[in-house]
């Protein structure tokens, strides 16, 4: 029951900052994105993502809850034809979120502009939408960059690479 009015009252917080004219932070926008993401509002949380990145505040943890949220929605799916087809919508979706996330870590130009916990969240991202081949990138190039990759993402990631038996 809790979850359930958090989400409200966070997205009242959101609302009333951006009434007095303070841009709120990442970090505000991804907390109230997981409110409406444990609340099951993933609607809520999809105009909580759209309007970050039309507000130019947006940073990798966003990137990770709005994936979380959809994928939550695509789980929370049964088999029942209307949802079917809505379950094609969400993997479209899925894949365009990684698509975008992918070409904004893309182009950083050094490991300054990509913080380490950023690098980790993408690792992270490439493992929750099974990018096993763009996780091993990153992963490789955080080894390069003396970064130590998540072990989780780095698990997944060799589990799932095709290892020559011969």
């Amino acid at each position: 029951y809790e979850d359930m009015s958090l989400w409200q009252e966070a997205l009242q917080l959101l609302s009333s900052t951006v009434d007095a004219y303070v841009m709120p932070s990442a970090e505000v926008h991804t907390a109230v994105m997981g409110a409406c993401r444990r609340a099951l509002q993933w609607q809520e949380a999809l105009g909580v993502f759209e309007d970050m990145q039309w507000s130019g505040v947006g940073s990798m943890g966003s990137w990770e809850q709005v994936i979380r949220t959809v994928l939550d929605l695509r789980d929370s799916l049964g088999t029942h034809k209307r949802k079917v087809a809505r379950h094609r919508w969400i993997s479209g979706a899925i894949k365009m979120l990684f698509d975008n996330m992918w070409n904004l870590t893309s182009s950083f130009h050094s490991d300054q502009d990509l913080t380490s916990a950023d690098q980790r969240r993408a690792a992270t991202i490439c493992r929750l939408t099974e990018k096993w081949q763009e996780g091993l990138t990153l992963c490789s190039h955080m080894i390069q960059s003396s970064l130590l990759p998540d072990a989780t993402d780095i698990a997944y990631t060799m589990e799932r690479c095709p290892w020559d038996s011969a």
